[in-house]
């Protein structure tokens, strides 16, 4: 992949995800304004969202190499800016539902990113480019914030949605000119893959497990696991923050402010960690090395946020927090399409461990909204961090028997 592949894919992936990144911190106090309870609707509509998303990813995956990326790519941004408007019209939580549910119904743009980014590398560089796409979707997600806290509290709750929705028709313009509308050819493939990829069997009665290796279903494990301790936290961290600001007795405005500004300090250390530091580690210690100390590394920080709940110590966990991510997802995707790709194609591999990840960002959704509702705000702290210590166990079991050398 070129340079200017890897900057235009970088762009793309970051601007789509920006619409929605704007848009985090405004939730808690949306809801709140409304009279709802914060911590259960974020949950439900997060697990919403993912659950639709678990469903369509595979689908979205095989679509793109039957039609190309480009095509497929643009359908999923429209549903995306679709959602933007309904919830910059209306405001209100019955929308938020309706819009995670239609994101999350065309919510493959990230899948489809893979797949390009999967077309255009081969073993050597595939993980390198799956860091790149990591840094582009964790930094929009976490720089998004402090634009939408700023134009939330200058302007009010509409403005930063639509703002979001021209950030979107951006990011669809680049993607119309800038991505080639790849696609796997049958007539280049095995004759069982020309079978799977063309539209009349691609929804036949062969089942995903007859054509994924055993090694690829453990890391499938791994993956939702991970994603399941991650996402526990961060679906409940503006919930979390900003009711502890407020206990503190710091105004709503200076809540607000302080959320946005905490996740794009993630993002600012996330853009360093993928685009320098994470490709250095690999080429030192491996991906598999990575994996397990990047699970270690969440325990310890998730658990420094319980034992030192200060603001002037936040920042310190929270960017211990990142760096494990930088040590767990592109790995774990570089890993999983190597041990798959013999055996299925990119866009379908790519479906699946998307999926897979979407189960644990489901189950992080709903056990965040629990938790921190019937058991309190240490506990969606505890359990990540128990959960990460058994990951790091079973991946020193698993990864360690096929892969690299390092």
């Amino acid at each position: 992949m070129t340079r200017s592949q890897e900057i235009s894919i970088f762009l793309i992936v970051l601007t789509d995800s920006l619409g929605y990144g704007i848009n985090i911190p405004l939730f808690p106090f949306l809801i709140s304004s409304e009279g709802g309870n914060a911590a259960f609707h974020i949950a439900s509509s997060t697990t919403l969202f993912f659950l639709v998303q678990s469903i369509t990813s595979p689908k979205i995956g095989q679509l793109s190499d039957v039609y190309g990326q480009r095509k497929i790519m643009l359908i999923c941004q429209l549903g995306t800016l679709i959602s933007l408007i309904l919830c910059a019209t209306f405001p209100t939580i019955l929308t938020l539902y309706i819009a995670r549910f239609l994101d999350g119904l065309t919510g493959g743009n990230f899948v489809i990113a893979q797949s390009y980014v999967g077309s255009l590398t081969d073993k050597t560089t595939r993980t390198r480019g799956f860091t790149i796409l990591g840094a582009g979707y964790n930094a929009s997600v976490f720089i998004g914030p402090i634009i939408g806290s700023l134009l939330s509290i200058n302007f009010g709750f509409s403005i930063p949605f639509i703002v979001g929705s021209l950030i979107v028709i951006i990011s669809m313009i680049a993607s119309a000119f800038v991505l080639k509308n790849n696609s796997i050819q049958p007539s280049k493939l095995p004759s069982y893959q020309a079978k799977q990829l063309s539209y009349q069997k691609s929804y036949s009665n062969t089942t995903v497990s007859n054509n994924i290796n055993w090694s690829f279903w453990k890391l499938l494990i791994i993956s939702a696991t991970e994603r399941l301790s991650f996402f526990i936290f961060q679906v409940i961290w503006p919930v979390w923050i900003s009711d502890f600001l407020l206990d503190q007795g710091y105004s709503e405005n200076y809540s607000r402010l302080y959320t946005g500004s905490t996740l794009s300090y993630m993002g600012v250390i996330n853009i360093v960690l993928q685009l320098s530091l994470i490709n250095i580690l690999i080429k030192k210690w491996g991906e598999r090395k990575l994996i397990k100390y990047g699970l270690l590394i969440r325990a310890f920080s998730l658990m420094s946020i319980v034992f030192l709940p200060r603001i002037d110590y936040m920042l310190f966990p929270l960017g211990l927090i990142i760096l494990s991510s930088g040590f767990l997802v592109s790995p774990i995707t570089g890993l999983a399409t190597l041990v798959s790709e013999s055996s299925t194609s990119i866009g379908k591999s790519i479906g699946m461990i998307q999926s897979s990840k979407n189960i644990g960002r489901l189950l992080g959704a709903l056990f965040s909204g629990l938790l921190y509702t019937y058991a309190g705000r240490e506990a969606v702290m505890f359990l990540p961090a128990f959960l990460c210590v058994i990951t790091a166990i079973i991946a020193h079991k698993f990864i360690f028997s096929f892969g690299n050398s390092n």
